[in-house]
């Protein structure tokens, strides 16, 4: 019994440690229209900021502040994209389908490992 208690609070550490220790810095946020990078900002650099991007189909809000972004209001029906939050680690992104609109956070190093 001690030793699967043991067990899970290894396995929630490490999944903790996971989350919020991941390495935040030189992160980029890039904001795509149907896969073309329209604007493309780095996190840790940038002021607060609000810009809108505006499609066929409706506009998005994104706010910038200091490591994080997010899409505050979108005019799509579901506004999943809102509902997603800021984005402040490496490999989170944001998706509004009706909008053709993609916001992913990238590192400083992509690469995960190298073999030969």
């Amino acid at each position: 019994m001690v030793f699967l208690f043991a067990i899970l609070l290894l396995m929630a550490a490490v999944l903790y440690y996971g989350r919020y220790f991941r390495q935040r810095d030189n992160l980029t946020a890039e904001v795509l229209c149907d896969g073309v990078l329209i604007r493309k900002i780095e996190l840790r650099k940038e002021a607060a900021e609000e810009f809108t991007v505006v499609f066929k189909t409706g506009k998005n809000v994104i706010r910038v502040e200091k490591g994080k972004i997010a899409v505050i209001s979108a005019d799509c029906p579901d506004k999943d994209c809102v509902r997603r939050g800021w984005l402040k680690y490496r490999g989170d992104s944001a998706i509004c389908l009706p909008n053709h609109l993609s916001i992913r956070i990238r590192g400083a190093s992509e690469v995960d490992a190298v073999t030969f």
